[in-house]
């Protein structure tokens, strides 16, 4: 198992890809507000933390090969299931106005940013399949979704004013109940 684990990160991250390709023809197109060299920080600390993660080999030890597997599997799959609570009112970039209600439905009863912190927690997964060890490199993708957050929320404060501070103030933003 441990020469196939890195292959099936790689395919579990590009079904995502392709996945998150597919649905943007559905995604509403909008003026953007968030500045173009904030989005490219936050890719480039995304691009970071997968480059820090080739300085490891693969984990040998069994446990870590499938709990980075259940990570993974549960990561992309709670981004998937978050995009389609948004439904139409979401929207790929942070900053960006959009049309649709704020959702306080599904996952987005317990966190504000589900889609963050799902796409973190199949990183971990993703990180584990190279030992513990290798767990840092989380750093700058959460880092990345932090500012992305943060923006994001700017954003809905500004469109939805006391229902978002009323709803930001008993939902958690990324880890339920923790942060």
């Amino acid at each position: 198992m441990v020469e196939h684990i890195l292959a099936w990160h790689g395919l579990g991250w590009l079904f995502w890809a392709v996945w998150w390709t597919f649905i943007a023809g559905g995604i509403h197109q909008a003026q953007p507000l968030q500045p173009p060299l904030s989005r490219l920080l936050q890719v480039l600390l995304i691009f970071v933390g997968f480059v820090l993660l080739n300085q490891y080999d693969p984990s040998e030890y069994a446990w870590e090969q499938i709990l980075s597997l259940l990570l993974l599997v549960g990561g992309l799959a709670g981004m998937v299931q978050s995009r389609r609570v948004l439904g139409a009112a979401f929207t790929d970039r942070s900053g960006q106005l959009d049309p649709g209600p704020l959702a306080t439905c599904g996952i987005y009863r317990r966190v504000r940013h589900p889609l963050c912190s799902f796409f973190v927690l199949a990183f971990c997964g993703t990180a584990l399949a190279h030992g513990w060890q290798a767990l840092w490199t989380t750093i700058p993708v959460l880092a990345a979704f932090v500012w992305k957050a943060r923006q994001e929320e700017n954003t809905l404060q500004a469109r939805f004013g006391t229902r978002w501070t009323d709803y930001s103030n008993h939902t958690a933003r990324m880890v339920p109940g923790i942060w």
